[in-house]
């Protein structure tokens, strides 16, 4: 592998360790107001009832991102 496209690589890839381990101390230290908890909790909330009634349509985002949040919260110090 040559020199330039593997500093591209470790780069983006620093980057998106920084941006995942800035959502993660978001969703772990909520403050009043956060739009990050927020928005997380409205869209567990409203996805909640429609899971009860109906079966999740298999091709959409909902249960990954469900998937997701649970991964995220259990690396959450309690």
């Amino acid at each position: 592998m040559q020199a330039k496209p593997l500093k591209i690589t470790i780069g983006l890839m620093l980057i998106f360790f920084v941006l995942i381990s800035i959502f993660a101390s978001q969703l772990c230290n909520p403050e009043p107001n956060n739009p990050v908890v927020t928005t997380v909790s409205n869209a567990l909330s409203a996805s909640k009832p429609m899971q009860n009634n109906a079966t999740p349509d298999p091709l959409s985002w909902e249960p990954l991102l469900q998937q997701l949040l649970s991964f995220f919260s259990k690396a959450c110090p309690r």
